[in-house]
Order: C-alpha cells, then structure tokens, then sequence
C-alpha cells in the first residue's frame, strides 16, 4: 500500500497544476511538461529527466521488494 500511495503521489499532475502557483513546488510530470513547446519538443531532455525520474521510485521498490512479492503471493493463493 505504501508503494502504491508513493507512486500516486509521485505521479501527479491535476492537482499541482490547478493548486501550486510556485513554480518551484511543481512535481515531475510538471516539470517534464516544461520541454514541450510551440517550436518543436526536446525529445533527447525528456528521455534523460525520465531516466532520472524513475530511479528513486526504483529505489523504493528495491527497498520494499520482498514485502510486495509477500503481498501478491499472499492473496493469490486459495486456501
């Protein structure tokens, strides 16, 4: 469940982008939006930031791996 919640979070964009106005407390798909322009998109900035954008949701999954493998296991069996 703390996974799912950290992802949920880490993900959003509706409700920073109709509630911060500072530009600084935006999240990453926010920012990842800033690459996107009337003049074309920059492709090669937005691969690299979501390289880097994924590596600390990577982190938590590592960190919690064996107790999401746990869960799932644990509500697929019968019994």
């Amino acid at each position: 469940l703390a996974t799912v919640q950290f992802l949920d979070s880490w993900n959003a964009y509706l409700d920073p982008l109709v509630f911060l106005s500072n530009w600084r407390l935006r999240t990453l798909p926010l920012a990842l939006n800033q690459f996107i322009s009337e003049e074309g998109t920059q492709y090669n900035l937005i691969m690299a930031a979501c390289c880097l954008s994924v590596l600390p949701v990577f982190i938590v999954f590592l960190s919690g791996q064996k107790f999401f493998i746990k869960g799932l296991v644990t509500g697929s069996v019968k019994g």
